[in-house]
């Protein structure tokens, strides 16, 4: 089995580029170039869509464009995501034999779920995480995922607010 990496790249000026980034790890885990890899990073403000959303159903572009937000679209599916200095975005790259090859969809969600909950019980916070892919404190959501798979690769990835 392969050992996984993980990584911390903050590049928080550049959301283009930490997507970028993400991308680039996807093919390239894809052609075996790269092994398991765990990343945090974090970006100044910017509005994330999903790959199919529509970004003026989603995105007030003029209160962006006053106030210099990016607005990006990521290749995979999910919400509409406002990131910033305040949230910590994480990513997993993986095949599917590195996580679980059985796994649906929901089961990955969960999965990785669990061990953002453990780390934040460790921090004394109990959040609680509720389907199909976010976790609440409070009964306010602090974090999303979403995944990208292609051919046996998993893409997870997701906010976390500070």
């Amino acid at each position: 089995m392969e050992k996984w990496r993980l990584l911390d790249l903050e590049t928080p000026n550049q959301a283009a580029m930490n997507l970028a980034i993400e991308e680039a790890f996807f093919i390239t885990r894809i052609e075996a170039k790269v092994p398991p890899t765990v990343r945090f990073w974090r970006n100044r403000s910017a509005v994330v869509v999903g790959y199919s959303q529509s970004v003026e159903a989603e995105v007030n572009l003029e209160v962006c464009r006053d106030r210099g937000i990016q607005v990006l679209r990521r290749f995979s599916g999910g919400g509409a995501v406002y990131h910033d200095l305040g949230n910590i975005n994480y990513s997993v790259v993986a095949k599917e034999d590195h996580i679980n090859p059985n796994w649906d969809i929901l089961d990955t969600y969960e999965h990785f779920a669990k061990a953002i909950l453990s780390g934040l019980v460790f921090l004394s916070i109990n959040a609680e995480f509720r389907q199909p892919n976010m976790i609440f404190l409070n009964g306010r959501k602090i974090s999303g995922m979403a995944q990208h798979r292609f051919y046996d690769v998993i893409l997870l990835h997701g906010t976390l607010l500070l």
